[in-house]
């Protein structure tokens, strides 16, 4: 029978002197104790911008026709600068990002601009003359 090349692994792990003892296999949560803090802060920002993020869109529309009684033309024009204006950003800050190797700033800033404007966007209060 001809010898494989997991044999061949087999036999050399098997020798004296090479000998590794593997350790209990790693859970689920074993696996996300060995992360370093910042990967599971910046998954946690994220996850919670997204999803702040993803239960804002579906209600912007309404917000925009309801309250402020803009057109389907209007809302269509916001919705797509609002993804063209997205887009752009992303392609550019994915180019400086490789450029300069610094992605933690490009990170940093823009979940810090997301939540200054989300921030911003909670404490505005009716306006004086606007019913």
């Amino acid at each position: 029978m001809a010898q494989t090349e997991l044999d061949a692994a087999e036999q050399t792990t098997a020798q004296p002197g090479n000998v590794t003892i593997p350790g209990p296999p790693l859970g689920l949560i074993g696996r996300y104790r060995r992360l370093p803090r910042n990967v599971v802060a910046i998954g946690l920002v994220s996850l919670l911008n997204d999803a702040s993020s993803e239960i804002i869109y579906p209600l912007l529309p309404i917000f925009l026709s309801f309250t402020l009684g803009a057109s389907p033309a209007a809302i269509g024009t916001i919705e797509g600068l609002a993804e063209s204006v997205s887009s752009l950003l992303k392609l550019f800050a994915g180019y400086f990002s490789d450029r300069n190797g610094k992605r933690k700033v490009f990170v940093t800033v823009g979940y810090g601009l997301a939540g200054v404007a989300a921030r911003r966007a909670a404490d505005e209060r009716p306006q004086k003359g606007v019913e």
